[in-house]
């Protein structure tokens, strides 16, 4: 979240439409981490 907003922390919404077009496109080196889960505290999220 921090990656939209300033005001991360309480932020719950993604409301920018393809926010994060592209982000991790042809990117071989990112992993998922063996004991945490991936969480996205958002609670609404834009249409793609």
């Amino acid at each position: 979240m921090s990656l939209l907003s300033k005001n991360y922390q309480s932020s719950t919404e993604i409301i920018k439409d393809h926010a994060f077009t592209g982000l991790f496109y042809n990117n071989s080196h990112i992993k998922n981490h063996p004991d945490k889960d991936i969480v996205l505290p958002a609670t609404t999220l834009a249409p793609d």
